[in-house]
């Protein structure tokens, strides 16, 4: 208890108020929430500065790195969503979901060829991966591989009828 005494007399001493306190105690894991919370309200600048901070508190974390350059595509910053995407493949290179987010911002470049390659290495980390296979289809669909582009999106809509090629 005396410690806790003391603590709150030093803050009311320096001017910090618990509101102050309780904000310089937030977890990369409350910054990363918070992020999401604002990817899912579509408010993105907001959602990349708490991503940022989550960074900051863990620079190990490619959840982080994922979301915040999922951010940035959705605000068509795709140079930058990649720098963030590959940040996320540096730290773990068995990352499907960085793989098939840096393709689908590399298909957004047009880098059609570059995006399927991200595509293949998502799908071979997981090959039940029906949004990396639904990519992978309607970009092999863009590039004129008809054939290619069916197959995967029977295979996708096989394992996740939901998706779309």
């Amino acid at each position: 208890m005396k410690q806790i005494s003391t603590l709150i007399i030093m803050m009311f001493l320096i001017g910090v108020t618990a509101p102050q306190f309780a904000k310089a105690q937030q977890t990369a894991s409350d910054y990363f929430a918070a992020g999401l919370a604002h990817s899912n309200a579509g408010q993105y600048f907001d959602a990349i500065q708490d991503y940022d901070k989550a960074i900051a508190l863990d620079p190990d974390n490619t959840l982080a790195y994922n979301n915040r350059g999922a951010a940035k595509s959705d605000l068509g910053q795709y140079f930058d969503a990649i720098q963030d995407y590959d940040k996320a493949i540096a730290l773990n290179p068995d990352d499907a979901l960085a793989y098939n987010n840096r393709g689908a911002a590399k298909s957004d470049l047009g880098q059609d060829f570059d995006a399927i390659q991200d595509y293949d290495k998502a799908i071979a980390l997981n090959p039940d991966y029906a949004l990396a296979l639904s990519n992978r289809s309607i970009v092999n669909r863009l590039l004129g591989k008809i054939s290619q582009a069916e197959n995967d999106c029977r295979i996708a809509k096989q394992i996740d009828s939901s998706v779309s090629c």
